[in-house]
């Protein structure tokens, strides 16, 4: 971070994740039959969500909940809501779309969404794609 992104992103490792532990109130909360949703916020799938779900027994413990699993494109409008996303995609060969973006997203908490939130083409405006329906 010091280098405020500066150098150009080659590859990703997560270092130590698979030697980590899920935090038991983490996993816990997962099971709670009283969890209405998990949403996976618009972050950098690269640097911010596939660190968490390599940690063992995340992507599981999220992929098994009975709680409908969201996740929001980080970007919107082809560029990043905020951070080294877009940068970080163009450099990993991505096209740096919502449709792509959410793709990334989609491969990074694979198996674990039911439903996805992107731009649509026109009017240019958030909406979910899905079966499932929000309230």
């Amino acid at each position: 971070m010091h280098r405020r992104c500066a150098p150009a992103v080659m590859e990703l490792a997560y270092e130590g994740a698979a030697t980590a532990h899920a935090q038991p109130d983490a996993l816990a909360a997962l099971r709670d039959p009283r969890l209405r949703a998990v949403v996976i916020c618009p972050s950098n799938p690269f640097i911010s969500i596939e660190p968490i779900l390599a940690v063992p027994g995340m992507r599981e413990a999220i992929a098994t909940c009975d709680a409908p699993v969201v996740a929001v494109s980080p970007i919107i409008g082809g560029r990043a809501v905020k951070g080294p996303t877009a940068k970080m995609m163009a450099e990993l060969g991505l096209a740096v779309n919502a449709d792509v973006g959410g793709a990334a997203l989609r491969r990074s908490a694979r198996r674990l969404c039911g439903r996805s939130c992107r731009q649509r083409p026109r009017p240019p405006r958030l909406a979910f794609r899905s079966r499932w329906r929000i309230r």
